[in-house]
């Protein structure tokens, strides 16, 4: 998922000394696993409710 790529880029650079490099593309649609479902449901609640 996406949201785990955050701070990808910086573990890269610290790995390969800022040679590192690397690009995304859309492979496939997958089902969100349940913890992750609840929390989305739970930002989402918040941000409704306010």
């Amino acid at each position: 998922p996406l949201a785990e790529l955050s701070g990808y880029q910086t573990r890269l650079n610290a790995m390969t000394q800022g040679q590192g490099r690397y690009t995304m593309a859309l492979s496939h649609h997958e089902a969100v696993p349940p913890n992750v479902q609840q929390q989305l449901v739970g930002q989402y609640q918040v941000k409704d409710e306010e």
